[in-house]
């Protein structure tokens, strides 16, 4: 028979039950949720088990039809839900949903108009059109995963796949802009970026003095991307470059200890003084790292682990700004061919 789990770590509820003698997948109920809700929807499982046994088709009690969910009631339950993300990544999904409820309304979901929402973007960039409609298959897949909703209407929306591959810096190139970072703060971070190849959001108030481990060459991330610690490589580049820069540091103290927008600004300008006109700030230097690995020939499974991506797909990015680069340096050769 089903049965109540809580998870304390997590402060959520789940339930437990078999169909036939095997498991199903546990169904989590949203966070908040009261013990007192909680035991009347595990009663509810009991009563859909015991109807599945006599012949009935298994209904699970939690699973609404998307008619049931407005736009921004099932905004608010992602909200609650989703918590493995960076803030930045969330605060790009309110800007998602804001979008879809400014061309809908707030209406039940199986009453999106598709074609009013696709309307609504059709004047912005190739890339930009694929961020929303990324952004909201993913939200309503999580939906789907956690058995709230049975359907994704995004699904339905062709993404733009073309792509523009970002910038690079050269070395030359960030040795200049380095010139004119004259900040410590912005330095340290600059550093972070450029030979540990970190994200913003992991460099700003994120890393403390004592979460680098010289002896075991290793930079420990309490809060990366998507997981709550992660290890990552400190090559002896990065120590020689930061070591000065720490002294006067507490181990409790962030190593970069300002907004993350000043952190960008810091570089734009830096960027701009040195006469560089490429695109970027704190991302560009972590693409510049992974092609430049890909160029020297590390192999791609090596980027991956270096980079903390969690797909390898994510990582094939750099194998095609390789070959960019190859194709750029060898176009002068072409009269000789």
């Amino acid at each position: 028979m089903p049965y109540l789990d809580k998870i304390k770590r997590k402060k959520i509820y789940r339930i437990r039950y078999s169909l036939n003698g095997k498991r199903q997948k546990a169904v989590y109920l949203p966070k908040g949720t009261p013990p007192l809700k909680a035991e009347t929807i595990l009663n509810q499982f009991k009563i859909a088990v015991a109807n599945y046994r006599l012949g009935e088709p298994f209904v699970n009690p939690l699973i609404k039809k998307s008619s049931a969910y407005t736009i921004s009631e099932f905004r608010d339950w992602f909200f609650e839900n989703k918590k493995s993300v960076s803030n930045r990544t969330l605060k790009d999904y309110e800007r998602t949903f804001k979008i879809l409820l400014d061309a809908t309304g707030d209406v039940f979901i199986n009453n999106i108009s598709l074609p009013k929402f696709e309307d609504s973007i059709s004047h912005l960039a190739p890339a930009t059109r694929s961020i929303i409609i990324r952004s909201l298959r993913a939200a309503f897949s999580f939906g789907i995963k956690r058995e709230i909703i049975k359907e994704n209407p995004f699904l339905k929306i062709k993404v733009p796949r073309k792509r523009r591959l970002p910038d690079i810096l050269t070395k030359e190139e960030k040795n200049r802009i380095e010139k004119y970072i004259t900040s410590k703060n912005a330095l340290r971070g600059w550093y972070l970026g450029r030979y540990g190849a970190l994200r913003r959001d992991e460099i700003v108030r994120n890393i403390r003095k004592k979460d680098l481990w010289f002896k075991q060459g290793i930079i420990n991330i309490p809060k990366a991307k998507s997981v709550e610690y992660q290890k990552r490589p400190l090559y002896p580049i990065l120590e020689e470059k930061l070591k000065p820069l720490i002294q006067d540091l507490d181990d409790d103290d962030y190593l970069v200890d300002i907004e993350p927008d000043s952190l960008t600004k810091a570089i734009r300008r830096a960027r701009k003084k040195a006469g560089i006109e490429k695109r970027g700030s704190v991302y560009i230097l972590r693409h510049s790292f992974g092609t430049t690995m890909r160029l020297e020939g590390v192999d791609i499974k090596d980027i991956k682990d270096a980079l903390g991506h969690s797909s390898l797909s994510t990582t094939e990015l750099y194998t095609q700004l390789a070959i960019q680069q190859v194709v750029e340096k060898t176009k002068s050769i072409e009269k000789n061919l």
